[in-house]
């Protein structure tokens, strides 16, 4: 298969950058391993978008991906296995085929940390509140991580559960100020500051604090530590020391016709209006470069 550009990754990024492409009338493919929308399907609730008051990030994407609708997108699911230049192309392999194209932008955003701390037991843990936080109505339960997507959560369970404790290996909460006093106020909320979980089991989990272990009973876990790029596949690329891209006022990397966007980037500040401002900017400067810039 033949295109113009080739877009990876799925996500707010990579579908904006979609958008601006079909709207310049540039042939492209964009492919995504999982399901389309990324980190944010898990965002309960968007209320700092300008213009949306209060939206859950699967309903924005569903908006998103309706709008691509509109102008024919060309979506392919998989995982890409390998990048490859051809002379002045390249080669983009996934298990089922293979996509040769002009330009790439990389749009593959971010995946879940590895938390380090050891799960003993499946049934009662989860890392989406949205997804499965009606299972819990009534209940005890522990949110691990003080960061939006976490305290966040804790503020949609505490309308389902009895109790939510929050706990945070740090002595200060990681997500937004008004996030946080928000949740702070609410009755059913409470912070574990301090407290690093090393092991997770069905009806309880196990913290360090002030160098004692603590068995803390809970009666559901939902887990948010952090997340890191996923740029391992591509090699050629400049990239820091965690793995994020470098690139130029453009969105250009250190490759020729080589672009990135979203999270990955470095310098990105992991919200849904910065990652898509980088999506549309690095299609435009794509669509510039082939002449086609009237959106």
């Amino acid at each position: 298969m033949k295109t113009r550009v080739c877009i990876v990754g799925g996500g707010p990024a990579g579908l904006t950058a979609s958008l601006y492409l079909l709207r310049a009338g540039i042939d492209h493919v964009i492919i995504e391993k999982n399901e389309y929308g990324g980190n944010i399907l898990e965002a309960i609730s968007i209320k700092n978008y300008p213009g949306i008051v209060d939206i859950s990030g699967r309903e924005y994407i569903m908006c998103l991906r309706s709008q691509i609708d509109l102008y024919d997108g060309k979506f392919i699911r998989g995982s890409v296995t390998n990048i490859e230049r051809e002379g002045d192309k390249f080669k983009i392999s996934t298990k089922r085929r293979e996509i040769v194209s002009d330009y790439l932008i990389i749009a593959t955003g971010t995946k879940r940390l590895s938390s380090g701390i050891e799960i003993h037991n499946f049934d009662n843990t989860s890392f989406c509140a949205l997804c499965d936080g009606s299972n819990f109505k009534g209940k005890s339960i522990s949110v691990i991580g003080a960061g939006n997507n976490g305290v966040d959560s804790a503020i949609y369970l505490s309308n389902i559960a009895k109790d939510v404790t929050v706990f945070s290996d740090v002595d200060t909460p990681s997500c937004d100020h008004t996030t946080y006093e928000m949740a702070k106020n609410i009755e059913n909320i409470k912070f574990e500051f301090n407290a690093k979980v090393t092991d997770v089991y069905r009806d309880k989990l196990v913290y360090q604090k002030d160098g004692k272990e603590v068995e803390f009973e809970t009666e559901g876990t939902f887990i948010y530590i952090g997340f890191t790029p996923e740029t391992e596949i591509f090699d050629e690329v400049k990239k820091d020391e965690y793995g994020y891209i470098y690139v130029d006022k453009n969105l250009k990397t250190s490759v020729d016709k080589v672009y990135a966007c979203g999270d990955c980037i470095e310098g990105s500040f992991g919200q849904l209006v910065t990652a898509q401002a980088t999506g549309a900017q690095a299609a435009i400067s794509v669509a510039k470069e082939l002449r086609k810039c009237a959106f």
